[in-house]
């Protein structure tokens, strides 16, 4: 038996659960595509003090990074649409998540998805 899943016309093609390892890691998702692509997306965590959180995307070479900057709430921070992460064989691969933290110093979990269509 095989489950395909999907959302509108998009193909998920993950989704999961990640809790970091400790307060201080990040968490990565290593997309491949094949032989000749592949990318990397990284979930990196900052706090500043700051009672505003920010998600700050930058690229550098094949690796997409998103500083979740205290985002430290428990409800849940993230995207409220999906984020194109890259093209692939004529289709566009994308990214939802959310950030959870249950306070200072505490584990982070993400819930994320990530559709190609």
């Amino acid at each position: 038996m095989e489950i395909k899943r999907s959302s509108a016309d998009f193909e998920i093609i993950d989704s999961g659960s990640i809790i970091t390892f400790d307060s201080t890691s990040d968490i990565s998702l290593a997309v491949n595509c094949g032989a000749d692509f592949n990318f990397v997306v990284k979930f990196i965590f900052t706090s500043t003090g700051s009672s505003e959180h920010k998600i700050t995307p930058s690229v550098n070479g094949n690796v997409i990074s998103f500083e979740c900057s205290d985002c430290n709430n428990a409800i849940g921070i993230g995207t409220i649409e999906p984020i194109e992460l890259a093209s692939y064989d004529e289709k566009k691969i994308y990214v939802n998540f959310w950030v959870y933290d249950l306070g200072s110093g505490s584990l982070k979990k993400i819930d994320y998805t990530v559709y190609y269509g």
